[in-house]
């Protein structure tokens, strides 16, 4: 009758950021798979591919989980 219980339950492990697989299409049909976490900026994304892929932002086609933004 002297067991004391404890209130403080042990906090969870801090889960990863989520992943979202973003596929982008350019005007050429060249096709190819970014990922990225909760935090992405669509400006800084669209501006990495154009000059990695040197074509213009206005030639890509982002799509996000399927829908085209």
């Amino acid at each position: 009758m002297g067991g004391k219980s404890s209130t403080s339950a042990p906090s969870p492990p801090p889960s990863p950021p989520e992943m979202v697989t973003i596929a982008v299409i350019d005007i050429n049909c060249f096709r190819i798979s970014k990922q990225v976490n909760h935090n992405w900026k669509f400006s800084a994304l669209v501006k990495e591919l154009s000059q990695e892929f040197d074509i213009g932002s206005h030639d890509l086609t982002i799509m996000f989980q399927g829908q085209a933004i």
